[in-house]
């Protein structure tokens, strides 16, 4: 075999080797990808819009996986996407093991353009407008874009306005620099006198008046008059304000007045306007001028005066005394105060100072009078008094009924002679009723219902407490109604009318205006005499039969519960009732009979009173270890109990006995001339 012929032989062995290396590796990486990638999950990403599918890149950005074109393997797990396309904003894919799909569809948003703008000029305070709204006010505009066209429109105050169109492509940044054209204006001097010299931004231009073209800006304008003051200002010419004209009127040169003013502290005014400083003033030269000069006491003074130019005026004011006759008489003749200090008695004539002053006529147990006083020059001043007693003025004063701070009402009563107790020979009447002549001198104020449950326990706690807080407190000590009354005082700012030492009641102060119990003998005049034409036996009368809803009593109700009812009675009410469950008395007073019988000031006493005597304004015996107790209740159903002179004798709180309060209009003892 030729050299040849061995040589094609090992070019063919060459060649088979290779022929077979070649289909061995197609086989490895058959089966070491294709046949993988055919065993795991294949997704197809479909990129829309068709312009960015066709330049579309896939990537994988997270997690076991393969972009081949526009398909992804996974091999497990989730995976993350990023898909870009120039010209579009780039899209994130999420794709989790559970929810590997075949196909998923994604569509990218078009990257905005920029758009970026600045003046040639460059300008401050330019206004940039797109599209017709305001994009930016500032020497630059950047912008972001939707690919397009726009409408841009730059407005500098000092040029023309620009407008323009401006094409803009998604992704791509376009700059321009814009030169804006100057605007043309036109300024119209004029002033008053004419012939000033007018400096534009510091240069002199001339004379006023004066009319001159300039280009939109801003301008110092200063014109000086031998004659007259210096005037500066400012104006500006802008695309929206082209033409400005100035009129000037060109002030004199300042002039000044000072003041010498007897006596000080008074009331300077120039043309009108006060003056808060009396030092040399500044004031215009060539005009007329009015200055006054007032001051309390004293004949106000004004003047008129012109200065010239660069002038001091110099002005003195001596004011005069203004005095006024002042006439003051009263009845009865009573002391005069004039500022606190006396001056005499009434009457009294005077001159004063026409000033304020602060009168007082005064006179011991009279209210006094007081006012203010002004004297005048221009005529006499008369001041006749009636002086009123303290008790005239309280009545006159005083409303006739009122609300306290613990919700009570009371009404103002003025008591009278009466005879209180009973007759021997009147049915029902026990010894120690006896009968005494009364004067009550003083106004009351009474509160119209009892004391309630809700009322007293502001004061102190209730035990056990009552199922209804509008019934009256009951179970109440006498000690301690006196204690609440002082409690009432204190919350309505009134004298405390009784006196206590370590809880216990070692007597009381007759003068004091605040809350109290009732006297024996006010309660009974409530009950018998007040708003009657005469003093009855019972509360609503005479008459032995009880009328209907009279009060809250022993009635058919109560059979069983009590000793004595009163038959063919029905008030609908077995024990205790609400305070004003039933209408008022002829007095205007709710349950001075039945419900409750109430405590009294007095203490009880068997004491008869002297033949023949007087009680007036009596609070019963110093002594005694029990207070009387008035008025009948709901377990009252004898006619001895339900007459109103009945009285008893109690030592401690019961439970059908309760409490009203009263309280004087004026407690000191005054005539009531």
């Amino acid at each position: 075999m030729s050299k040849f012929n061995i040589d094609l032989e090992h070019a063919r062995k060459r060649q088979t080797r290779l022929y077979i290396l070649l289909v061995g590796g197609a086989i490895f990486i058959f089966m070491a990808v294709v046949v993988p990638l055919a065993l795991v999950n294949g997704t197809f990403v479909e990129i829309s819009p068709k312009e960015a599918s066709q330049i579309a890149e896939l990537r994988v950005t997270r997690g076991p996986a393969l972009a081949i074109g526009n398909k992804v393997y996974s091999f497990a797990g989730s995976i993350g996407l990023e898909v870009t396309a120039k010209g579009y904003l780039p899209a994130q894919l999420e794709i989790s093991g559970e929810d590997k799909a075949e196909f998923i569809e994604v569509t990218l948003a078009e990257a905005p353009g920029i758009l970026k703008a600045t003046t040639v000029q460059g300008l401050e305070t330019t206004s940039w407008y797109l599209n017709g709204r305001v994009a930016s006010v500032s020497p630059n505009l950047e912008v972001e874009l939707p690919d397009g066209e726009h409408e841009l429109t730059i407005d500098n105050r000092f040029f023309e306005k620009k407008a323009l169109k401006v094409s803009i492509r998604k992704g791509k940044t376009t700059d321009l620099k814009i030169d804006l054209e100057p605007m043309e204006g036109l300024l119209k001097l004029a002033s008053t006198p004419s012939g000033a010299v007018v400096k534009l931004n510091g240069k002199q231009i001339g004379e006023t008046p004066q009319q001159i073209e300039l280009a939109g800006g801003s301008y110092s304008i200063e014109l000086n008059h031998p004659e007259r003051k210096n005037l500066s200002d400012k104006i500006e010419i802008t695309n929206s304000r082209r033409e400005v004209e100035r009129d000037y009127k060109l002030l004199f040169e300042d002039a000044f007045v000072s003041f010498k003013l007897k006596p000080a502290g008074g009331i300077l005014l120039l043309n009108g306007r006060r003056l808060n400083k009396f030092e040399r003033m500044r004031v215009d030269a060539l005009k007329t001028h009015t200055v006054s000069y007032l001051k309390d006491g004293y004949f106000a003074e004004s003047k008129k005066f012109k200065v010239d130019p660069n002038e001091e005026k110099k002005l003195a004011f001596l004011l005069k005394k203004e005095l006024g006759r002042v006439v003051i008489s009263s009845k009865p003749s009573a002391a005069v105060f004039l500022n606190g200090k006396q001056i005499g008695m009434t009457p009294i004539s005077t001159e004063l100072p026409a000033i304020k002053h602060n009168l007082e006529i005064s006179k011991k147990g009279y209210r006094s009078f007081k006012q203010s006083l002004l004297p005048s020059s221009k005529s006499a001043k008369k001041i006749n008094v009636t002086l009123q007693t303290e008790l005239q003025a309280r009545l006159a004063e005083n409303p006739k009924s009122f609300k306290n701070s613990a919700g009570m009402t009371l009404k103002l009563f003025h008591p009278n002679r009466f005879k209180m107790g009973a007759p021997r020979g009147e049915k029902g009447q026990r010894a120690n009723e006896f009968q005494r002549s009364i004067r009550l001198s003083k106004p009351i104020y009474v509160s119209i219902h009892e004391v309630t449950v809700e009322q007293f326990s502001k004061f102190k706690t209730i035990k056990p407490v009552p199922s209804n807080k509008s019934f009256p407190v009951t179970n109440v000590s006498w000690n301690d109604a006196a204690l609440f009354c002082n409690w009432l005082s204190q919350q309505d700012r009134l004298e405390p009318f009784y006196r206590f030492s370590g809880g216990q009641y070692i007597g009381e102060n007759r003068e004091a205006d605040g809350y109290r119990l009732p006297t024996e003998a006010e309660w009974e005049w409530l009950a018998r005499k007040a708003g009657r034409q005469k003093t009855s036996r019972f509360t609503w009368g005479d008459e032995y039969i009880i009328p209907p809803s009279s009060g809250n009593f022993a009635d058919e109700s109560a059979k069983g519960t009590v000793d004595l009812y009163i038959p063919r009675y029905d008030d609908g009410h077995p024990r205790l009732a609400a305070v004003g469950s039933f209408g008022p008395d002829k007095a205007g007073l709710f349950d001075i009979s039945g419900n409750v019988s109430e405590w009294v000031h007095d203490r009880y006493s068997l004491l008869p009173p002297k033949p023949g005597q007087v009680e007036i304004d009596p609070f019963g015996s110093s002594y005694g270890d029990s207070h009387v107790v008035k008025g009948s209740n709901w377990r009252s159903g004898s006619l001895t109990e339900l007459r109103a002179a009945f009285r008893d004798g109690v030592k401690g709180g019961r439970a059908d006995v309760g409490f009203r309060v009263v309280r004087y209009l004026y407690g000191k003892n005054v005539a009531t001339k």
